[in-house]
């Protein structure tokens, strides 16, 4: 990440559809990555429990 895009050929509503579409990804892949976290979670070692 951290590219810059040139937008300014674009008009003002082409440049809020990109927005829009890119906030809808970002927010899927966060959805995402909770669902397969619950899904993988049992599977996943356990950290070990000290004991002092």
């Amino acid at each position: 990440m951290g590219r810059r895009l040139n937008l300014s050929h674009l008009s003002q509503e082409e440049c809020d559809r990109i927005l829009a579409v890119i906030q809808r990804d970002l927010e899927l892949r966060a959805r995402e990555k909770e669902r397969l976290g619950s899904v993988l979670r049992p599977f996943l070692p356990r950290p070990a429990v000290r004991t002092s």
